[in-house]
């Protein structure tokens, strides 16, 4: 998985975390600090999720922890070194 791959990969989980919580860009962005278009840029994958204080802001905005959002899964038993 290339890093283009990771960001939309959080950005995905960043966007489902904050729909399954029922909030907008607009709570979620002023809650972590952030403008709107940014963290619809991060959702999108346009922008990677890299900076430790951004994953935070962002985890608590969402009030998940901020490995919810960074963590890969696990890989199915059997599929290492694929």
């Amino acid at each position: 998985m290339g890093a283009g791959d990771d960001a939309v990969t959080i950005g995905r989980r960043l966007r489902q975390a904050r729909c399954a919580r029922g909030k907008t860009l607009v709570v979620v962005a002023g809650l972590a600090g952030i403008s709107e278009s940014h963290l619809s840029r991060l959702e999108r994958g346009q922008r990677a999720l890299n900076r430790r204080s951004l994953i935070e802001a962002l985890a608590n905005a969402l009030e998940i922890a901020p490995s919810e959002l960074t963590t890969r899964p696990a890989r199915a038993a059997g599929h290492e070194g694929r």
